[in-house]
């Protein structure tokens, strides 16, 4: 169990995994700086992008509601300087109404009435519209107006009426007025698409919300002014539709609806000349913002595919790197087991570690070649001390000898040293008996110089001897330091 721990921390923490892991770190932490960079700078734009279509969207429709009414504003001014209508009689002013109605599509009615209320449809039927705030309006400014939602007497459908004065030379003289019904504004803003799931609808300037194709309940109904109408709307919306009705621009902010669901809302002013509408576009925040999601989707796949290349490449290219080094490893292991072999090269790799691998060769074959030289002194060194032994033998032999050889000579001396005590004696005698040796003094003479001689001979040998024996001592001592070396 120990020897698989061991070597599993070894392959943690071989050169190739560090290789990896440090490349990689450094791979890493680039790529994710790069990464969020990219991707926060590309969301940016998509989320612009995303606004732009969403403000887009809310331009376009409200430039085509403009475009209608426009239109039936047009028939109703032209009515209004219409000769016929200013000094024509009933029958004259019902045909001028009845063709204009019949050109331009979307009114309900096109009526005539004079400034006391009095009025007459295209149909000629006669209606009292005194209590009309329209009719008050047009009477006491002469300006055109345009009223805002409310629901049909006669059809009991959402409708608007624009309502223009009728002067002859300066005076009121009439008020020229048409029925607009709010449905084909539902089917037209019903038409345009916003997104996955949002849609568009309108509101007035007061707030109501006049055309919602999606979801017709909230037509006439649902009130953007106020938190609570028909149903509890986001504090965030009721501001948006105040901010783009006072500042009359396009404003875009997100909101909950009363489902819970995160949403966007661009609430763009539609001029009509004589009152103002927003077209509300709105639709969830998820769809608002797939762009970007599908983006960081892309992205983290393209990331991780490359994070899984670049752990390959780096992994190929640290396993170039490290299956020389393991190689030479190796060769180290065996050169440390006594391994010194002649063996071919295993790394022939035309770089620096070819370079390493040829010089280890070239360490390994000098290292061989210095054993053996080392080999063949040792037998020389072992021979040499096998002759100093001999000498060694043959020095004590000779030191034996000349210790006999100072023992002979010792005796001698001893023996000299007897006959001189002798001589001595002899002397004496002699010296007593003067007269009788006299005949005999040359003879003792001859004997007392080689008496002398002898003792000086027998002290040169002695001196010899002990030269002798320190050259032996010192040549011993050689040989065993030559022995020990």
């Amino acid at each position: 169990m120990g020897g698989f721990q061991e070597v599993g921390y070894m392959k943690l923490n071989s050169l190739r995994v560090k290789f990896l892991a440090g490349f990689l770190t450094l791979f890493l932490g680039s790529f994710i700086v790069f990464f969020a960079v990219s991707y926060y700078m590309s969301s940016r734009a998509l989320y612009s992008d995303a606004d732009e279509i969403s403000k887009g969207i809310g331009r376009s429709t409200a430039l085509e509601i403009e475009k209608i009414y426009q239109a039936k504003e047009m028939t109703i001014e032209d009515l209004a300087h219409n000769p016929a209508i200013i000094s024509g009689d009933r029958t004259a002013r019902i045909q001028a109404l009845a063709e204009a109605k019949s050109r331009t599509k979307g009114f309900a009615m096109v009526a005539y009435s004079d400034v006391n209320g009095k009025a007459y449809s295209e149909t000629g039927t006669d209606m009292d519209r005194a209590s009309r705030d329209y009719i008050k309006a047009v009477r006491e400014t002469k300006k055109p107006f345009m009223t805002g939602p409310s629901v049909s007497g006669t059809s009991g459908k959402l409708i608007t009426i624009i309502a223009y004065p009728v002067l002859d030379n300066g005076e009121l003289t009439g008020i020229i007025y048409g029925t607009i019904e709010l449905e084909d504004i539902s089917s037209l803003v019903g038409g345009i698409k916003y997104m996955e799931t949002g849609h568009v609808y309108i509101a007035d300037k007061d707030g109501l919300v006049i055309a919602d194709a999606q979801q017709p309940d909230d037509v006439g109904q649902l009130d953007l002014s106020k938190e609570t109408s028909n149903k509890t709307i986001d504090k965030a919306l009721v501001g948006a539709y105040q901010q783009a009705i006072q500042e009359d621009q396009q404003v875009t902010t997100a909101y909950k609806t009363s489902a819970g669901v995160e949403s966007q809302v661009v609430m763009t002013p539609i001029h009509l000349g004589h009152r103002t509408w927003l077209a509300v576009s709105t639709a969830p925040v998820s769809e608002v913002r797939a762009g970007a999601a599908q983006l960081l989707k892309v992205m983290m796949l393209i990331g991780l595919a490359m994070v899984i290349v670049i752990a390959l490449i780096i992994w190929f290219i640290t396993k170039k790197i490290c299956d020389p080094v393991v190689a030479l490893q190796q060769e180290c292991q065996a050169l440390a087991g006594k391994d010194l072999r002649s063996r071919p090269l295993t790394v022939t790799q035309d770089d620096e570690l070819g370079d390493l691998a040829k010089g280890f060769a070239e360490m390994r074959r000098a290292i061989r070649e210095l054993i053996g030289h080392i080999q063949t002194n040792t037998e020389k060194v072992s021979a040499s001390a096998e002759e100093l032994t001999a000498a060694s033998h043959q020095s004590a032999e000779a030191a034996n000898q000349v210790a006999g050889q100072i023992t002979s000579i010792a005796a001698g001396i001893a023996a000299q040293s007897e006959e001189a005590a002798n001589a001595d004696q002899t002397a004496a005698d002699i010296a007593e008996r003067t007269e009788n040796v006299a005949n005999n003094a040359e003879a003792i003479a001859a004997v007392t110089q080689m008496t002398v001689e002898s003792v000086n001979s027998g002290r040169e040998a002695i001196n010899t001897v002990v030269g002798a024996m320190e050259h032996i001592n010192d040549s011993t001592r050689t040989v065993q330091t030559t022995i020990q070396e």
